[in-house]
């Protein structure tokens, strides 16, 4: 079984050094595409995995301002 995936790595390896064009773009997608993914997880652990650094952070809450008559939810200030 060794020797197969020896011989499919050196195949690979070969037919990507005949085709640098197709080699650079495939490379170059991967890193791009791991980058984005790398920086969405980070941003989505940041915000809504890992708890509020404050002390009971469960209890925090959010006062808004509503102008006199207004009902709509679009006209309130924080």
């Amino acid at each position: 079984m060794t020797d197969s995936v020896m011989r499919d790595f050196r195949q690979s390896v070969r037919r990507l050094r005949s085709r640098p064009t197709y080699t650079i773009v495939t490379v170059a997608t991967l890193a791009i595409v791991i980058g984005a993914a790398t920086a969405i997880l980070a941003v989505v652990n940041a915000t809504l995995v890992r708890p509020l650094p404050v002390p009971h952070g469960d209890r925090l809450t959010q006062l808004f301002l509503m102008p006199p008559g207004e009902t709509a939810w679009t006209s309130r200030n924080p």
